[in-house]
């Protein structure tokens, strides 16, 4: 009985360590899902051996950002070491590359910011206690990835890609570019936000700008097939 007890005050009490300690494990389940988002929204072609060196990579350059630099600076540099694996590791275009980051960071961005608010408020506590006590910290990761993981089921099932093509011409590149970068910076905004004003914002504020991401990321997707689409039309004119 007193071992179960040291467990539960493990787990239901602040404890920075153990948290650290789980984010070893996670980290690799966090990167499989990653990597596994983009190759089938993007259709990456890749081998056994390009995707355990991914999450390998990934996960221990997740885990060192995360310890020496601080939030939300540590995802930025996550993001671009991201944009250097797809492109050196699976030998994706610079538009896949930039894909490869801007679609896993938007879709999770998405499910943090509609699940995070209301988690702390149906059961009552604040983002500190969220983030430091264990019990809940595993809680809001774990249904962070079941979601995740049931967007990827459905692309994989569903079939569903984005048709890009290296070979484009180099406006629609620069359109392209742009709008990629747009949206980095709409990212990276969210991210602050929920970083640091979490407490403070509404759940209706949350489920707006939810909806805003939803909105932003569709108009982005449409915009690019819209565009690959006129490549290949005229392509096929010539």
């Amino acid at each position: 009985m007193e071992f179960l007890n040291n467990i539960w005050t493990a787990i239901s009490t602040p404890n920075e360590g153990l948290i650290n300690a789980l984010f070893v494990p996670l980290s690799l389940v966090e990167a499989a899902l990653i990597m596994y988002s983009f190759i089938y929204i993007l259709n990456i072609k890749a081998n056994k051996k390009q995707k355990v060196l991914f999450v390998i990579l990934e996960s221990v350059i997740g885990l060192v950002t995360l310890s020496l630099l601080p939030s939300p600076y540590n995802s930025l540099i996550n993001y671009i070491i991201i944009f250097l694996m797809v492109h050196f590791i699976f030998k994706a275009g610079i538009l896949k590359s930039l894909l490869a980051v801007v679609i896993p960071t938007t879709i999770t961005v998405l499910i943090g910011t509609l699940t995070l608010n209301p988690f702390i408020k149906i059961i009552h506590i604040d983002y500190e206690i969220a983030m430091f006590i264990p019990i809940y910290r595993l809680s809001y990761i774990a249904i962070n990835y079941l979601i995740l993981y049931i967007i990827i089921l459905f692309v994989k099932n569903r079939n569903i890609y984005l048709l890009i093509l290296d070979e484009l011409d180099k406006k629609t590149k620069f359109i392209i570019l742009i709008s990629i970068l747009l949206g980095l910076l709409v990212l990276v905004i969210q991210i602050i936000i929920i970083a640091f004003y979490t407490n403070e914002l509404p759940v209706l504020i949350s489920f707006l700008s939810f909806i805003s991401l939803i909105a932003f990321m569709a108009i982005s997707i449409y915009t690019i097939t819209r565009a690959v689409k006129l490549t290949l039309t005229t392509k096929q004119l010539q």
